[in-house]
């Protein structure tokens, strides 16, 4: 799976070329703990999901909560380890990115993202 962000007036710009997806509580639950830091052009999509952590983890990372039709409706940079993030309860899922990636692509809240 890879994710661009969305243009009505250019081509889609691609984001990621490699999305790891966590769809059950335990995926979602472990997440990126144990596991080598994201890598530009690798993501993390934890469906159905409106929260997150870091616990457990030794590097920061970026989060974009999206709803259902994939627009950003909240952003969080450089999460540090042993962090919550705040509840986003209009958000159906999260996309999880290396700390610094979401300023070095210009998303934000408002943007949308595809998955194809």
């Amino acid at each position: 799976m890879k994710i661009f962000k969305y243009s009505s007036h250019r081509e889609n710009e691609l984001i990621s070329d490699t999305v790891f997806t966590a769809d059950s509580f335990f995926s979602r639950l472990r997440g990126l703990i144990f596991r080598k830091p994201l890598e530009n052009g690798e993501a993390l999509l934890l469906k159905d999901c409106k929260s997150i952590h870091t616990m457990g983890m030794k590097y920061g990372i970026d989060a974009a909560f999206i709803n259902k039709e994939g627009k950003i409706i909240s952003i969080f940079e450089n999460i540090l380890p042993w962090r919550f993030s705040p509840y986003v309860g209009q958000a159906s899922a999260v996309v999880e990115f290396k700390g610094g990636f979401l300023k070095e692509k210009s998303l934000g809240a408002g943007d949308r993202i595809l998955f194809g």
